[in-house]
């Protein structure tokens, strides 16, 4: 083929010769240039051969699997304590400094009052419009708005900023709701509070590191404040209120008053882009886990533990005791012995429930083995089930995927108690039979307890959940509406001489 030279595809022709007449597979180590057209070739490398695969697909699931626990077991090593880590004797680091029934306040020192009112200035200041959050989180107002908050606000050696930021969207989301014209205004200002503290955590998280970087973020999160710590003795004076009833019974800590923690706040703000974020959902699995440990600040303590108070610390298990009172409030082994709990409480419904008596005569005057035993440890279930809604909060509490089957079954359980043992004391057998079909009703609440129990992370009955509240509220809603109905053709169905005709039942 003829080409033209001036035209862009040309190419010399010395190099279409040598392209043809090279052999890459020989090279005799000489060049004479005597032609133009050679060119020095070098042979490839010989390839290692590759050994034949001999694993079949179960062998190669089965080391995958294994790499995965190895690095599963690398990590749960990693966040344990190293051979230097002087822990105490109950296995903690940092060592108790003192054996006191009371450890004291490592930030009673930080300007809670100060600090939440400052952040409530800088975010009133820099949000005057509605934005929507997809726009609060776009690169402009991420370098306008946010970073510049976020650099002025970062404080490594003051861990309450998180909690100052996430009270500040409590107060915005609670004012949204009664001043109509700065409505959407504070809802954004809510929802910059909650990017703020996201970003100061994740600051946190990436500034310390190691063991120690896990325990500045676990006091970050975990740790107690108060919003009135160290404020204006004018302040304090005037928002003065008694002392809370708990703690002039006697049943919680005076120091722990009002006191919640970063968490317990992101919770009940629903603040759901902020607990999701890596460095919120790494302390929360450490804790879950049993890595960190400390003990939280309670509403009310039904057996108050005050001799073993523990300020936040990392627990390593290998270097305690195996009877060791650390083990227990492990959330993941909490959970573990509740599922034993209930699976016991069930079969012993159940048995209740088949050895029964059908018919009323004198067997419903008296206790069966089985009714005995499962009202016993009914009776316990229940008030651990108070107990937890006290200590917690009904806010908290609730937050729970099972909590409202959990109530339904105490107030099941309470009427059924109570129909009992009024049969029992008038010899009534009628009654006594009215009691279990009382608790055969608590069948459609056990049965599926025991299925979120076992899949409580399962997106279905998370929506199912929310669809059961729904209706519930839907429910009594209607009832209330059409009340007035059923008070109106009761009152009318009265005769003139006061007879009523219906009943409610009827009419209803």
């Amino acid at each position: 083929m003829n080409r033209t030279n001036g035209s862009p595809a040309a190419r010399p022709t010395f190099l279409e010769d040598g392209r043809v007449n090279s052999e890459p597979a020989s090279f005799d180590g000489e060049y004479d240039g005597a032609s133009p057209g050679a060119h020095i070739t070098v042979s490839a490398p010989q390839r290692p051969p590759l050994s034949k695969r001999s694993t079949v697909r179960g062998e190669s699931a089965k080391s995958i699997s294994e790499a995965l626990r190895l690095a599963r077991s690398r990590e749960e090593q990693e966040t344990l304590l190293g051979e230097h880590e002087q822990a105490d004797d109950d296995g903690c680091y940092p060592p108790r400094s003192m054996d006191g029934p009371r450890a004291p306040n490592p930030h009673q020192s930080l300007p809670i009052y100060t600090t939440i009112h400052k952040i409530r200035r800088l975010i009133i200041a820099s949000i005057d419009d509605p934005y929507s959050l997809e726009q609060l989180k776009s690169p402009r107002m991420n370098v306008a708005v946010i970073r510049p908050l976020v650099d002025h606000l970062y404080d490594p050696d003051d861990v309450s900023i998180v909690y100052c930021l996430l009270v500040n969207r409590v107060q915005f989301l609670r004012e949204q709701s009664y001043q109509a014209h700065h409505q959407t205004v504070n809802i954004t200002r809510a929802n910059v509070c909650e990017i703020i503290a996201s970003r100061v955590l994740r600051r946190y998280d990436e500034d310390h590191e190691g063991r120690e970087g896990l325990l500045m973020l676990a006091n970050v999160l975990v740790a107690g404040f108060e919003p009135f710590q160290n404020a204006p003795i004018e302040v304090i004076k005037h928002n003065r209120t008694d002392l809370h009833w708990t703690i002039r019974w006697g049943l919680t800590r005076p120091e722990y008053q009002r006191m919640l923690t970063a968490l317990e706040v992101a919770i009940v703000s629903e603040s759901k882009s902020f607990l999701s974020s890596s460095a919120c959902q790494k302390i929360v699995e450490n804790v879950y886990r049993g890595r960190i440990i400390y003990t939280p600040t309670s509403f009310i303590d039904f057996l108050p533990d005050h001799y073993k108070n523990r300020g936040i610390s990392l627990y390593d298990p290998r270097k305690a005791p195996y009877l060791n009172q650390y083990r227990l409030i492990v959330p993941r082994t909490r959970n573990i012995l509740e599922v034993f709990q209930f699976i016991v409480l069930l079969v012993l419904y159940i048995l209740v429930m088949v050895y029964k008596a059908h018919t009323i005569g004198p067997s419903h005057l008296k206790f069966t083995i089985y009714e005995l035993v499962f009202t016993i440890y009914a009776i316990g279930w229940v008030l651990d089930e108070i107990a937890s809604v006290c200590e917690h909060g009904w806010t908290v509490h609730t937050e729970n995927l099972w909590s409202f089957l959990d109530i339904t079954f105490v107030a099941i359980f309470w009427t059924y108690f109570g129909i009992r043992v009024h049969g029992l004391a008038t010899d009534d057998g009628g009654t006594s039979k009215l009691a279990l079909d009382v608790l055969s009703m608590a069948a459609p609440v056990l049965l599926p307890r025991l299925a979120f129990c076992l899949m409580s992370e399962n997106m279905l009955f998370i929506s199912l959940r929310a669809m059961i509240a729904d209706f519930t509220f839907l429910t009594v809603l209607a009832v209330w509406c059409f009340g007035g109905f059923l008070i109106a053709l009761r009152w009318l169905s009265e005769t003139q001489d006061g007879y009523i005709a219906h009943s409610v039942i009827t009419i209803a």
